[in-house]
């Protein structure tokens, strides 16, 4: 009888692929169409909120959340990958946030787009003060049942 190789190349392969989708995240994702909105939740819902941001400038997204709110996850991914691993700068991309909602009611999501430059934060505690650093803010607000 005839050994068939490719049978068992066959199972991993499947398996691989299940194993994968299983660990692919399907969470509902708001962008620039969320400021001024409100959204909907269950109490233990998670959902991403994913903004524009250029990392060779020197602004940030600086985010609040109300007490009924968990940011779980920070990410920032590139919108082009193979530009940035070809060694092109200057492109933009996503900063991408999980967040679950852990208590009943109205919360807030806020975010400053600010000129971290003058962030303390970023360049030490004798940073000049700059009263025009923030130049947009996003607001979203999520009524947990």
């Amino acid at each position: 009888m005839e050994q068939r190789w490719y049978h068992p190349v066959l199972v991993v392969v499947l398996l691989s692929i299940a194993f994968a989708a299983a660990c692919i995240s399907f969470l509902p994702t708001i962008g620039d169409e969320g400021d001024g909105k409100t959204l909907q939740v269950k109490t233990g819902d998670t959902i991403k909120i994913s903004l524009g941001e250029t990392p060779s400038i020197p602004y940030r997204w600086k985010v609040n959340v109300t007490d009924g709110l968990e940011i779980t996850k920070e990410d920032y991914a590139s919108a082009n990958p193979v530009g940035e691993l070809m060694g092109m700068v200057g492109g933009g991309g996503y900063r991408t946030w999980e967040v679950r909602a852990t208590r009943p009611g109205t919360q807030v999501f806020k975010a400053e787009f600010t000129d971290i430059s003058f962030d303390p934060e970023w360049r030490g505690a004798n940073a000049p003060v700059n009263e025009q650093a923030v130049t947009r803010w996003y607001t979203l607000t999520i009524v947990v049942d």
